[in-house]
């Protein structure tokens, strides 16, 4: 999960993993490690135009990153939430955004916003992905996550 105050998604310094630029460095910097890391970085150096662009990546099983984002003003609502609640005293809670966002939706959103072009590359990598839940923040906080992308 990441926290992301207002346009900061947008900073190439912050969503490493949606420009090719800096996801090329990082297959790289492993590419010594790991055959899979050097095949993804010859593919995404064919891609490489010498100016940044935005990637859709996808894994060897075909699909996009996913990563859920939660919202400053969202994460501070749950906080405060947590330290007035009675219910909250010895419970662990989840405080993620509204939904998960896949590539697929937020790559060409950035893309359109930004004015920056993307390219796709279907990668030899695998990816984990765990889909975080508010539910318990909801029913015990009554935490509702309101800003999405």
């Amino acid at each position: 999960m990441a926290v992301v105050p207002g346009g900061e998604i947008a900073d190439p310094d912050y969503a490493k993993t949606f420009w090719l630029g800096r996801t090329l460095q990082g297959f790289k910097a492993q590419a010594e490690r790991s055959p899979e890391a050097k095949q993804a970085a010859a593919i995404l150096e064919d891609l490489w135009p010498g100016e940044e662009r935005l990637l859709l990546s996808r894994s060897k099983s075909g699909t996009a990153q996913k990563m859920h984002f939660v919202d400053v003003r969202d994460l501070v609502q749950g906080l405060l939430l947590g330290m007035e609640k009675d219910e909250a005293v010895g419970e662990l809670f989840t405080l993620p955004g509204p939904r998960v966002l896949s590539g697929d939706e937020l790559v060409p959103y950035l893309s359109e916003r930004l004015g920056v072009p993307y390219v796709e590359a279907d990668l030899p990598i695998s990816r984990t992905y765990r889909e975080l839940s508010w539910a318990k923040a909801h029913r015990l906080l009554g935490y509702t996550p309101k800003h999405d992308l």
